[in-house]
Order: C-alpha cells, then sequence, then structure tokens
C-alpha cells in the first residue's frame, strides 16, 4: 500500500517536471520581449525625446491638431513619414517627412523585430506603434488609456516608463 501511494507521488511529481520543462521557456520568452521594449525605452530616452521633440515641431509648423503617419520605405529617400487619411483610407505621395536621422533609427530598433510603422501626435499625445499596435511607445502629458488614439485593448498591460512616457503591451 505505502510503495503504491510511493509510485503516485513520483508519478505525479514527474508530470508536474515535465510540465515546468515545457512551460517555462514559454512564460520566459513572454516576460522577456516585455521587458525587452522597457529596457529599449531606458537606454535610448534620448532618441524618444530626439523624435517627439520633432515631431511636436512639424505639427506645429503644419498647424494642424493632429497628424497621422505611416513610416514607409523609398529606394531613393530611405525612410519617410507620410500623411496617412483616415476617412479615406489613403496615403499622400507627395507630402513626406524625412526620417532618416538616427533618432528615427534608434526608435525604430526599439521596436526589435517590429518595426514601427505608424504614428499619431496630437499636441499633448505621440503614439508611435508597429503594424499591429500590439507594442505601442506613448508619450502623453496626461495620459488616459481610454482617449487614447490607439487605445488599448481592455487586456493590454500599461508599463509607467517615466518622463510622459508609456508602453502597451498584449497580455
Amino acid at each position: 500500500m505505502k510503495k503504491s501511494k510511493i509510485r503516485i507521488i513520483i508519478g505525479i511529481a514527474g508530470i508536474l517536471l515535465l510540465l515546468l520543462t515545457f512551460a517555462s521557456p514559454l512564460l520566459i520568452m513572454y516576460y522577456a520581449e516585455e521587458q525587452y521594449f522597457i529596457d529599449q525605452y531606458k537606454k535610448n530616452k534620448a532618441a524618444f525625446e530626439d523624435v517627439k521633440d520633432e515631431l511636436l515641431l512639424i505639427l506645429e509648423k503644419t498647424n494642424v491638431t493632429e497628424l497621422n503617419l505611416v513610416v514607409s520605405y523609398d529606394r531613393e529617400k530611405g525612410h519617410i513619414l507620410q500623411y496617412y487619411n483616415r476617412t479615406t483610407y489613403s496615403i499622400d505621395n507627395d507630402n513626406f517627412i524625412d526620417a532618416n536621422g538616427e533618432s528615427y533609427d534608434i526608435v525604430n530598433e526599439s521596436f526589435g523585430d517590429f518595426s514601427f510603422s505608424k504614428i499619431y501626435v496630437t499636441h499633448n499625445y505621440i503614439c508611435l506603434s508597429e503594424e499591429g499596435n500590439n507594442y505601442q511607445y506613448i508619450y502623453s502629458v496626461d495620459y488616459k488609456p481610454d482617449a487614447a488614439h490607439y487605445a488599448p485593448r481592455d487586456d493590454d498591460k500599461i508599463h509607467k516608463l517615466g518622463n510622459d512616457w508609456y508602453l502597451i503591451t498584449p497580455n
């Protein structure tokens, strides 16, 4: 009787060990990716601030209340920011902003395997997002998740990075 209980306990412990062996790498990868984005911001704060300042200056110069931009690559011009119209779902190929500076490159590399592809700018709010909107760096003077342009989904995590910067990651 005692031997069968010991075998059952050893069997259950073995199964739990196998489950942990296979689940651990997945959990580590999930949290490591999230931490990667946080670390990239911390390491590259100056580049994020430079891009923010330039985008706010562009907003001021264009004398509009918001900018909706897509990041594109042109063979001749390199990385460019193009105006995107959400009502007609079209890109303005005549107006573009040069995005070949070192700060833009650093911010782009901060997205790792995801390259940043969309930017939304207002006076107090900037969203730098990758295509799927799963990872977003947000600058906001008075951040309210429900008022965000690229609003986080209910299950997204919001990380306060400091200096009015936030990171949105999927849960």
